[in-house]
């Protein structure tokens, strides 16, 4: 996810890029310069792999994403404020799974 970028949080064993995490912090200063909220996710959905017989279980911001986990998508919370974002949006740009930048 690329919402893991942002995190500073644990985030387990869910995708990571290095080099894409490096901006980060340039991102938001821009984005706090324009005005500009950025929406990321509270919470997870999690597994122990990829798979339809994965073992599914939640995390958030304040747990963290176990160490022996993958976080695989957003949560109930993180749904119903991207869709209250999204409701309000006039444009949409969306990159992936939980990449949004709504305006």
């Amino acid at each position: 996810m690329l919402a893991y970028l942002f995190m500073i949080c644990q985030i387990g064993k869910s995708i990571f890029d290095e080099e894409g995490a490096k901006i980060v912090k340039d991102l938001l200063s821009k984005a706090e310069q324009k005005g500009v909220k950025v929406h990321l996710p509270v919470d997870y959905v999690t597994g122990d792999k990829f798979s339809k017989d994965a073992k599914v279980g939640s995390a958030d911001d304040a747990s963290g994403i176990p160490a022996d986990v993958a976080g695989y998508d957003i949560g109930p919370k993180s749904i119903k404020e991207f869709s209250d974002v999204i409701a309000r949006a006039k444009t949409i740009l969306w990159n992936g799974y939980v990449s949004l930048l709504a305006c």
